[in-house]
């Protein structure tokens, strides 16, 4: 209904508590009727999407980085494959959902191509995460930490469609 009260399109919306339940639904929905989304978070630990999907990608490739820094000075393959399915573990449960959860403030900032286009690089990451954890945890740590040396680059291609650079 264009031009009536209840068109929304090119306005920001605030959305508090947007990174899950209905709050995520409501921001989904206005993404997709063409607001821009700005979601508040009142408790931090609740997600990191309420900082922002810089933010959690940022982190994500951080923690990835840390950890292939850290794996050389590692005693032994079981104390690497240990740390790689703990760590890589706590990514897939926290970090990887939260900026998974900014969908709808990446739908309102990039326009849904751009969003096609860093999910196409976030999503190759992502299985590459994936595969690390699944080798680490089948004892293959070649695999687990090659899989985690694609995963870096491919976070980094990520974060170039997040900043407008590719």
């Amino acid at each position: 209904m264009p031009g009536s009260l209840f068109d929304i399109r090119g306005k920001v919306v605030l959305i508090t508590g947007g990174n899950k339940g209905i709050g995520y639904a409501l921001a989904s929905g206005m993404a997709s009727a063409g607001a821009r989304i700005a979601i508040a978070n009142r408790n931090a630990a609740s997600g990191e999407a309420g900082a922002g999907p810089e933010e959690a990608l940022a982190t994500l490739k951080r923690e990835i980085e840390r950890l292939r820094a850290e794996l050389p000075g590692m005693g032994s393959e079981g104390e690497r494959l240990a740390a790689i399915v703990e760590r890589v573990g706590e990514q897939q449960r926290t970090t990887i959902p939260a900026f998974i959860a900014a969908r709808p403030v990446l739908v309102s900032r990039l326009g849904l191509a751009g969003v096609a286009r860093l999910m196409d690089s976030f999503a190759a990451a992502e299985r590459q995460i994936n595969r690390a954890w699944s080798a680490a945890a089948d004892e293959v740590e070649a695999e687990a930490v090659a899989s985690l040396e694609r995963a870096v680059g491919l976070l980094g291609e990520a974060e170039g469609r997040l900043g407008g650079r590719v």
